[in-house]
């Protein structure tokens, strides 16, 4: 027994405050801090045959955490172990290595987080392995822990790098149990500190990987992301109160805002009085300053807009178009555009009421002027298109340019009228192919291929509402390539087939194809099946 796991089980959870040594990272303050569960992978030097259980073993046992502080040859079984404790939420730790040269397996999987060393000028400690698969880096030189016979020893290495970081993430863990590794790796590699004088490219560089751990200060990133939020209105009428609650112990604030938006009085302690002189987007922001650095929290201020609710039945496009400022009488001035009107009349009204009804089939601008209610003049328009009309979207099946003898297979893939239809008509160029409530059609089974045409094609659908009006849905453009005689030749590599026409080269079309194999099929004048090919 060479007491390695016992200096790593040091770093991570001496207990705190007791008097006694040291203080592990994660040894609670006067509790019992995380709980470990050492597994022995080797005497005297680890044994990668018995790795990958071990990490099955804690994963069954519920660990959220592995820390490993060994390198082995890499093997199928312990790559598809690690993949599993990934898979299964647990994040894996693993020391970089010792030999100031590519990283180790298994901290250079991709699913770990690999950690090197620095040494007391936080710069890379000169026997750390480094690479572009490094993730951080943590103090590696003259650590100070625990080994056999209750003794305390310091010691150099990777291997005491790694647990620094691996209890971090038991403290991250116990504030939101709910992160994911990628969610600890991202937070881990954002609050690292870009020491040592490096270069870093991308916020990243081969010595260090994305800066030195700092643990206090992912700790407070993650403690302020689940626990400090800014609580106020989204819309601004009258000056209103925002306050931030949960503060990390000794923080203090600072806010600011943006125009239209202002604050009234102090702009520093947990509450803040925010003004707005215009109904627009803006965002405030309160900068929460601790020992650990500085964290920005955003709540987003936003313009007011309507809220519209169709209704069915007659008139068409019946709607009821609320502009509720949350504040006291004013005077509203409303007009509209397009074909709408309002409340069964003209296309302007000003009135008292912070309701409206419109109506119309194509649709317009909304626009309301708001005076009295708020201290500002609040403005508000949107476009209202009661049923989208014109702006469905309809699909196919078929893959283009169709050939003689398909059919012409297409649906409506969406279409915001479809609640208040009472019946679609297809049009085939120009000629009604298909009437009803299906939503699909095929020229083969529904009819209509007479109306197919050589070259391009239009495939029009309107909507009868059940107001008695009808309404464009939309169209679909395609182009058909009729009977001749064609040279298919074919780019296996990229997956292309290339259609020629024998009587006019230039008239060449491409089509994709899954795979090195086609079928080829010829049809007559009629669009009959005539022979086919592979």
């Amino acid at each position: 027994i060479n007491g390695h796991g016992t200096l790593i089980a040091g770093i991570i959870a001496s207990k705190t405050n007791n008097g006694n040594g040291i203080a592990g990272i994660a040894g609670g303050n006067h509790g019992q801090g995380v709980q470990i569960l050492p597994i022995c992978i080797g005497v005297t030097s680890p044994n990668a045959s018995v790795l990958d259980d071990a990490i099955l073993h804690a994963v069954s046992k519920g660990v959220r955490v592995i820390q490993i502080s060994a390198s082995v040859a890499s093997t199928n079984a312990i790559i598809n172990a690690i993949q599993y404790a990934t898979n299964n939420g647990v994040i894996v730790v693993c020391a970089a290595g010792n030999s100031n040269g590519a990283i180790d397996f298994p901290a250079n999987n991709v699913n770990t987080i690999s950690v090197g060393a620095t040494n007391k000028n936080d710069q890379k400690a000169s026997f750390s392995n480094y690479g572009s698969n490094l993730d951080l880096a943590a103090p590696g030189v003259d650590i100070y822990s625990t080994t056999l016979n209750n003794l305390y020893e310091s010691v150099d290495g990777t291997s005491f790098s790694a647990p620094m970081v691996s209890a971090t993430i038991g403290l991250m863990l116990s504030i939101n149990s709910s992160l994911s590794p990628s969610q600890v790796r991202n937070i881990l590699t954002a609050t690292a500190e870009k020491v040592g004088g490096y270069t870093y490219v991308g916020g990243r560089c081969n010595e260090i990987g994305y800066g030195m751990l700092n643990a206090c200060r992912a700790i407070h990133e993650v403690y302020i992301a689940k626990n400090t939020k800014i609580t106020g209105p989204d819309f601004i009428c009258n000056p209103d109160i925002y306050t931030l609650s949960n503060l990390p112990p000794g923080a203090t604030v600072s806010w600011s805002t943006n125009w239209p938006y202002s604050i009234v009085g102090s702009s520093t302690g947990t509450s803040v009085t925010v003004q707005s002189v215009s109904n627009e987007n803006g965002l405030l922001t309160a900068t929460v300053s601790t020992s650990c650095g500085d964290y920005k929290i955003y709540k987003p201020l936003t313009a007011l807009p309507f809220e519209i609710v169709m209704q069915q039945g007659s008139p068409c496009g019946k709607a009821m178009v609320v502009a509720d400022v949350g504040a006291g009488s004013g005077t509203y001035t409303w007009t509209v555009t397009g074909d709408l009107s309002i409340n069964g009349g003209g296309q302007s009204l000003v009135t008292s009421s912070n309701t409206i009804q419109v109506s119309g089939l194509l649709g317009g601008y909304i626009n309301v002027s708001i005076t009295g209610a708020c201290p500002y003049t609040v403005g508000i328009e949107e476009y209202y298109t009661p049923y989208g009309a014109g702006q469905g979207v309809i699909g196919s099946y078929n893959n283009f340019p169709m050939m003689q003898g398909e059919p012409i297979t297409a649906y409506i893939a969406s279409f915001q009228g479809e609640p208040f239809v009472a019946n679609y008509y297809w049009y085939l160029n120009g000629q009604l192919v298909l009437s009803g409530l299906s939503t699909e059609y095929n020229s083969n089974n529904d009819g209509g291929a007479w109306a197919l045409e050589c070259g391009m094609n239009t495939l029009y659908v309107e909507a009868l509402l059940d107001c008695g009006e009808t309404v464009p849905v939309g169209e679909l453009v395609f182009e058909r390539i009729c009977m001749g005689w064609y040279r298919v030749s074919q780019d296996s590599r990229q997956q292309v087939l290339t259609i020629t026409l024998e009587e006019d080269p230039a008239t060449t079309h491409q089509r994709s194809v899954d795979g090195p194999l086609f079928e080829a099929t010829l049809y007559n004048s009629e669009g009959d099946v005539v022979g086919k090919r592979e």
